[in-house]
């Protein structure tokens, strides 16, 4: 990729169970996420990426819903690599962490399961009515994430 070259997709960062969505962005040779607040992380998470990121204050921006760059440094100081369903993990400087690809929004969309036997039917039904938009995201997700592996690991 050339150095002027500019490439960015929504995507989110995930630690544990959490994420929290963003941009990913690879720019004139830096690569970095924007957090477009706090997802689903929880405040000692939120305190735990400060601390990995060394940015006093960060963890208040995000829960406060700021844009904050969480980082952006120099691609060659960036670890990553990329699983089989599409996720990047990546390491800089004492942050680790997975990006992933999908659209949250419409991951939210996604019918809840039920304990009860009635309830469960119900959705098992929305949930075949949203496998077709299920499928189609998770082809856009994997495609997002061939691009990023394209453009991020050399061969």
């Amino acid at each position: 990729m050339d150095a002027s070259n500019e490439f960015s997709t929504l995507a989110t960062l995930h630690r544990g169970f959490s994420h929290m969505p963003g941009e990913l962005k690879l720019s004139n040779g830096r690569l970095s996420f924007t957090a477009h607040g706090p997802g689903e992380f929880w405040m000692r998470q939120l305190r735990a990426l400060e601390r990995d990121t060394h940015q006093p204050g960060l963890a208040q921006k995000v829960a406060n819903g700021e844009t904050v760059k969480v980082f952006d440094a120099p691609r060659r100081e960036v670890t990553v690599s990329f699983n089989r369903l599409g996720a990047m993990k990546l390491a800089v400087g004492d942050l680790d962490c997975r990006i992933g690809f999908y659209d949250l929004a419409l991951l939210k969309k996604m019918p809840k399961l039920s304990n009860s036997p009635i309830g469960a039917v119900i959705s098992l039904v929305k949930a075949l009515i949203f496998l077709p938009k299920t499928l189609s995201e998770s082809s856009a997700a994997l495609e997002r994430a061939r691009v990023w592996k394209a453009l991020l690991i050399k061969k």
